[in-house]
């Protein structure tokens, strides 16, 4: 988010999408029928899916990353997955599972005990 330049930049390119879209919708609205209303509804959804990936690109530039970002709901692309799988650290392994409860081996040294 410090990267001020980049953001600049890539906020200027979307400018121009975004320009380029409200043109498109406007010749959409002067010409809904007719040869080129085809056309223009290609265009248009064309420039509407570059507006939905460029945000993405731009993201990192705007936003801070949340809880959902960190714990996995929300992830690169803006892609959503609501019931994501924990991250199990590398130092806890389950080792066995009594009646429910499950054990797990902890890695400590020599300074860990007191």
């Amino acid at each position: 988010m410090q990267d001020v330049e980049t953001r600049n930049r890539l906020l200027a390119a979307r400018e121009l999408l975004v320009k380029d879209f409200e043109d498109a919708t406007q010749q959409w609205i002067q010409h809904p029928d007719g040869e080129q209303a085809a056309e223009i509804k290609v265009r248009r959804a064309t420039l509407a899916a570059k507006l939905r990936a460029d945000y993405w690109n731009l993201d990192p530039y705007l936003r801070a990353r949340s809880y959902y970002d960190r714990t996995g709901v929300l992830q690169p692309g803006g892609t959503v997955d609501f019931y994501p799988t924990p991250k199990k650290a590398e130092s806890e392994k389950v080792t066995e599972i009594a009646n429910g409860v499950a054990a797990v081996a902890i890695q400590t040294s020599a300074d860990d005990v007191d």
